[in-house]
């Protein structure tokens, strides 16, 4: 990651500069690391017990599934997705042909999970659809 997109509050509070042979880097701070969970999942499979989240990044993922194991991962991380979160996918992936049904699409690779009595269609909705009668808008409009 580049020091220039990351706004300087959060470099300020979350990160420590590299000095002397670390000159150049930067180290985030153990409060934020420790909120962090990498771990290597097989998400052909079910899920291990994990908890929700509020975002779920699977960048250049779905690339490399057939459409069927696509929808299949789709479901399985949609499972531990709260609703309201978002899910990012990779510039060049879609899930318009997979029918999901409570993702709201607010950028060509950014999804939101619809609230509970949101009102969603059985198919992904366009930010620009967002705001027409019967779809809630992005200010939480019904």
């Amino acid at each position: 990651m580049v020091l220039g997109t990351v706004p300087p509050h959060y470099l300020a509070r979350y990160c420590l500069r590299g000095k002397g042979p670390q000159a150049g880097t930067f180290l985030v701070d153990r409060r934020l690391r420790e909120r962090v969970d990498f771990r290597q999942i097989n998400l052909n499979r079910p899920l291990p017990q994990l908890p929700t989240f509020y975002l779920i990044m699977l960048r250049n993922l779905l690339i490399y599934f057939d459409r069927t194991t696509r929808q299949e991962v789709v479901r399985r991380v949609l499972e531990r997705l709260e609703p309201g979160g978002y899910l990012m996918i990779g510039h060049s992936e879609s899930l318009h042909e997979l029918g999901v049904a409570e993702l709201v699409q607010l950028a060509p690779a950014i999804f939101r999970k619809s609230l509970p009595g949101s009102g969603a269609d059985v198919r992904l909705i366009s930010a620009d659809e967002e705001d027409t009668p019967g779809h809630r808008g992005r200010e939480g409009r019904a």
